[in-house]
């Protein structure tokens, strides 16, 4: 019976891997420096606590305490002999149980409200960024002080245009809503046409 729910279950995971689809994310960029590399939720805790311990601590944290804590779970038949079955006849048990969970969970508590300050970038920012260096923006247009003359400097370009739609106009023809413009049209697609003006949008003065 146990083999006809393993295989029942197998089937179910393998139909749903063929046909839901789950977006990857967008592929590693080594030049955004924008990105917090975190484990998973179930780490974060111990991930918490390793940024406390420095220097000749780091022992520590990442040999003892791990040591300790999988040789007492090993040990702990041996060390509590109480046969008792209810909670409050086990007092020592209960109480260790509870520090380390009042531990893990505080811990795991402050690594997410950390995680949570941290400003997040836009993918669709991110790649829009990426597609003005892909096609060389940066010899006529200038933003933030690097780029060329040439273009207008895009430094605050989302104040002074907000319009998404005109972005995406200009993308597509730049004389449509610039006549006399020397820009080129680009071979973009829409999903890059997209990206392009959700950067675009993000330049603004901070208030």
């Amino acid at each position: 019976m146990d083999a006809v729910v393993m295989l029942g279950i197998f089937a179910v995971v393998a139909v749903l891997a063929l046909t839901v689809h789950f977006p990857l994310a967008d592929k590693a960029n080594p030049s955004d420096t924008t990105f917090v590399p975190v484990p998973e939720w179930y780490f974060l805790f111990y991930y918490q606590l390793l940024k406390y311990v420095h220097g000749p601590l780091e022992p520590l944290a990442t040999w003892i305490l791990p040591a300790l804590f999988f040789l007492g779970l090993l040990f702990w038949p041996f060390i509590d002999r109480n046969p008792a079955r209810h909670p409050t006849a086990r007092p020592v048990a209960l109480a260790a149980g509870g520090v380390f969970l009042l531990v893990v969970f505080g811990l795991l508590g402050v690594s997410l409200r950390d995680l949570y300050a941290v400003p997040r970038m836009n993918p669709a920012v991110g790649r829009g960024k990426a597609v003005f260096e892909q096609f060389g923006c940066a010899g006529c247009h200038r933003i933030h002080g690097e780029g060329g003359a040439v273009g207008p400097d895009l430094s605050y370009v989302g104040d002074t245009r907000p319009e998404r739609e005109w972005h995406l106009k200009h993308f597509r023809d730049p004389q449509s809503v610039s006549p006399g413009s020397i820009m080129p049209k680009f071979p973009l697609d829409s999903k890059q046409l997209e990206d392009l003006t959700s950067y675009m949008l993000s330049l603004k003065r901070e208030a």
